[in-house]
């Protein structure tokens, strides 16, 4: 496996940072101070509100006194927010926008030229989850730039000591282990791969077919290209390791996050639409969804 050239390396220079007032948020925050500080870069606190859906029959009604109490609100606590982050990072700023929040947040990202965006996420399940989404979901699968999502409970330390990263061999995890690194060398961290290779059902078809010798072959080609990897990796940090799992990928990546407790989780996303995207859901977003380790989503720009 070739590591993504250093030419394709984010720098965190600029941070964004979408904030609802709630705990997840506030953790999202801890943690992009945190980096802010460790990478010198800039830190931009963005909050949105959006008009209730019964005002949308006609623009008149934005003027009522309601949505001027409630957009004066909305800046006094961001105003006060970010007084308290300026006590540790100075050149804070601080953005209120009105409308969509996840359509509002990827216009910040456009216009403040954000290279990170660190996010809460709720880790809802269910049906009704995956038809709706959620806003940090959005975020993710149409973002240009790497975002880390931050849960409500788990782990969100900003002390960086174990990173595992979950790798398909795949453009994006090439791109995600580059930058997995480079937050290694920061931290000084202990980086982990992990990759999972799947059965094929066909091969459950036969209840006295020895899947695990058709199989076994497949394995190992998966175990030498995980070897390949972390020779690689080995270059840079020298006590990489590697983890080889078989069976269903997102279930598999989540047992090895809550085997190794990692400080933090950094993999590729491909970006997918459509109402069979939602339904099916990919690795990288049930992962965000459910893991209790923070989740930086690393790949490909959402196709605008």
């Amino acid at each position: 496996m070739r590591i993504a050239a250093t030419a394709v390396m984010v720098s965190f220079q600029n941070i964004l940072v979408p904030y609802d007032f709630g705990e997840p948020s506030t953790r999202a925050l801890e943690v992009a101070m945190d980096l802010a500080k460790k990478y010198r870069a800039s830190l931009t606190l963005v909050h949105t509100w959006e008009f209730p859906s019964f005002a949308y029959g006609g623009a008149e009604l934005a003027a009522l006194e309601p949505f001027t109490v409630i957009e004066a609100e909305a800046q006094r606590d961001l105003d006060a927010l970010l007084a308290r982050v300026r006590k540790e990072l100075p050149q804070a700023q601080a953005v209120l926008r009105r409308g969509s929040p996840w359509r509002q947040v990827l216009a910040t990202i456009e216009e403040t030229r954000a290279e990170l965006v660190v996010i809460g996420t709720q880790g809802r399940r269910g049906l009704g989850h995956a038809i709706l989404g959620s806003v940090a979901e959005k975020i993710v699968r149409m973002s240009p730039v790497p975002v880390l999502t931050v849960g409500a409970t788990g782990t969100a330390s900003g002390s960086l000591k174990s990173i595992l990263v979950p790798t398909d061999f795949g453009e994006p995890s090439r791109t995600a282990l580059r930058i997995a690194i480079d937050l290694a060398k920061q931290y000084r961290s202990s980086l982990t791969l992990v990759h999972t290779s799947e059965v094929p059902s066909y091969l459950y078809s036969g209840a006295d077919l020895r899947v695990a010798d058709l199989f076994h072959p497949v394995m190992d080609v998966a175990q030498q290209q995980l070897d390949d990897a972390v020779a690689e990796v080995r270059k840079e940090i020298p006590d990489a390791k590697g983890i080889l799992k078989g069976g269903s990928p997102w279930r598999e990546i989540l047992a090895a996050i809550e085997e190794a407790k990692p400080d933090l989780v950094v993999m590729g996303t491909h970006s997918r639409r459509g109402l069979s995207r939602a339904l099916l859901g990919s690795v990288t977003e049930k992962i965000v969804r459910t893991s209790p380790a923070p989740v930086l989503t690393v790949g490909a720009a959402a196709e605008r």
